[in-house]
């Protein structure tokens, strides 16, 4: 007996059977044991993928706080920053800025019969609409190794941002030409810098994007604030800054 059996006009060994069946058993194997091979290549190519993020997201932020502590803080903007600065400063904070403004409105008004007018400027996006040109050629003029110059202005240009609008539906990748990244230490110093040369002939407090002008009116007199506001105005255009005018706001203060 030779182990075959008849179906219709196909006849099949028995030991042939078994042959094709052990074939397509370690073909099945093989198969599973290179789709479970791959998918752990591919974790582990996630896995560096994602390390090398973590490890160069890490390296950029110690490079930046390097340069930031070292270069564009205590050696660049603090020695040319103006006395009305208010924003992000060491040894300064929203109450100091509250606190002289009162001062001087108190001390001008209390007694004398003067009028305080107070103008409250914003700016809207101020952070997200800083012109690169305009901001490097004052980090240019800054008293600081040309090396951190082209650092610095290396990490401001050539951006380029693209918005996912879902799962697997992308913008276009497009350039970024104003604006300073957020969640980086550099956005506030180099805001401060822009503003520096904001400079009116009237008392000025400047916090980051909030900038306040007044001008004491004494009794029967009539104000000239408009100039002050007009050269700010006029700043701002030049530095392409937009004003919010829902939120910039008037102020008199008096005790009469």
């Amino acid at each position: 007996m030779d182990g075959t059996f008849t179906h219709g006009n196909e006849g099949y060994s028995c030991n042939k059977l078994a042959m094709e069946y052990t074939s397509k058993e370690t073909s099945d194997r093989h198969n599973e044991v290179t789709i479970k091979l791959s998918y752990k290549q591919n974790r582990f190519r996630v896995a560096v993928d994602l390390f090398n993020t973590m490890v160069k997201d890490e390296v950029k932020k110690l490079t930046e706080d390097f340069v930031v502590s070292t270069h564009v803080a205590p050696r660049c903007i603090l020695k040319i920053i103006d006395r009305d600065q208010y924003g992000p400063i060491p040894k300064s904070s929203t109450l100091f800025a509250l606190t002289s403004m009162f001062h001087h409105w108190s001390q001008a008004t209390d007694g004398t019969g003067a009028t305080a007018e107070v103008v409250l400027f914003d700016y809207r996006k101020a952070i997200d609409l800083i012109d690169h040109k305009i901001l490097v050629a004052k980090i240019i003029g800054l008293d600081m190794p040309h090396s951190i110059k082209i650092w610095v202005t290396d990490f401001l240009t050539n951006r380029h941002q693209s918005v996912k609008l879902s799962s697997d539906c992308f913008s276009e990748w497009g350039p970024v030409p104003a604006g300073v990244p957020h969640g980086t230490k550099f956005g506030s110093w180099l805001f401060l810098l822009m503003i520096n040369d904001l400079n009116v002939v009237a008392p000025t407090w400047k916090y980051v994007d909030d900038t306040t002008i007044s001008q004491t009116i004494p009794r029967d007199s009539l104000g000239d604030v408009h100039h002050a506001v007009t050269a700010v105005e006029e700043w701002s255009w030049s530095q392409w800054m937009q004003l919010n005018a829902d939120k910039c706001k008037e102020m008199i203060i008096d005790f009469k």
